[in-house]
């Protein structure tokens, strides 16, 4: 789910699309790092247990334990700012063991892992030490789709992906052949009415034991979030006498891209382009179309916006 770019190459007898190429994601935002020496809590995250837990490190990893006694519950939890946009792309890492687990009931877990967006639509999902699986939202809070797996014995690093309908858990190799493990639609949590009710909550991310139903001892390494970018619209090209006219659209009537140029897409460099431009606005208002014209200076140009 990575955006793309859109190049055009511009000589001065045609103008053609020949590309579409990858552009990168937001750039990751380190949320917990082990390495860093502290826990959590004292990297922006916010930690609470029903009774008081209070959490370790040990061998490098931050211990999380509710195992102690019945009915405990709690873990670290976060608010995204600025907020999270599942259409364009959320994607949480997690390095975490799960090192014992029990439960008292098919459809509770003593970890979860919960990512809702700005409008407290995500996925929970439960580890066991043998699987991972996820909540319904109807009906509510229910065992659903699974998949075995092991979550003990040495730490995993997850990546949990949504998007505008679903979302996709795999196991994070760095590489493209990330492991699928589970995947789904999104849920919606809201018909809770407990307290604390952390599903009315948007951008909400949590880690840890949210039931009295379930305990664990995890051992958590690393956190990290990107936001992806959304795709930038299509370039159009209308070839003129003495000038090439670039026109995108512009959602909402609003121009957020930025137009760059090179003579050279491998080995650039590439500068923003600084052509005037004008906004064309439909009826009404809502979308545009942005247009700016660009000049030929006797050499070959490729063109991009992101």
């Amino acid at each position: 789910m990575v955006p793309r770019r859109l190049w055009l190459w511009l000589s001065f007898g045609f103008a053609c699309a020949i590309a579409l190429f990858a552009g990168l994601p937001a750039q990751a935002e380190l949320w917990y790092d082990v390495n860093l020496g502290s826990l959590p809590e004292a990297q922006g995250w916010l930690y609470f247990t029903l009774p008081t837990v209070t959490a370790t490190l040990s061998d490098g990893a931050a211990v999380f334990d509710t195992t102690s006694a019945s009915g405990i519950r709690g873990g670290w939890t976060r608010i995204a700012d600025p907020a999270l946009v599942r259409s364009n792309g959320v994607e949480l890492r997690f390095t975490v063991e799960v090192v014992a687990e029990t439960h008292t009931s098919t459809n509770r877990a003593g970890f979860s892992v919960i990512l809702l967006d700005e409008d407290r639509r995500g996925i929970e999902l439960g580890f066991w030490t043998d699987r991972v699986w996820a909540q319904s939202d109807v009906p509510l809070f229910i065992h659903s789709e699974e998949v075995l797996f092991p979550t003990t014995g040495q730490a995993v690093s997850y990546l949990l992906t949504l998007s505008a309908d679903s979302y996709e858990l795999s196991v994070d190799r760095a590489t493209p052949d990330n492991q699928h493990l589970l995947g789904g639609p999104v849920r919606d949590y809201t018909a809770f009415s407990g307290f604390p009710n952390v599903y009315a909550t948007p951008n909400f991310v949590f880690l840890g034991d949210d039931t009295t139903s379930g305990a664990a001892r995890i051992r958590l390494q690393r956190v990290e979030l990107t936001r992806l970018l959304p795709a930038p619209p299509s370039l159009g090209v209308v070839r003129g006498a003495d000038t090439v006219q670039l026109r995108w659209s512009a959602a909402a009537g609003i121009d957020r891209w930025v137009l760059e140029s090179t003579a050279d897409p491998v080995a650039g460099p590439w500068a923003t382009d600084l052509s005037a431009r004008t906004l064309e606005t439909e009826p009404g208002g809502g979308a545009g179309v942005v247009v700016t014209g660009v000049a030929p200076a006797g050499t070959q140009r490729f063109y991009r916006l992101h």
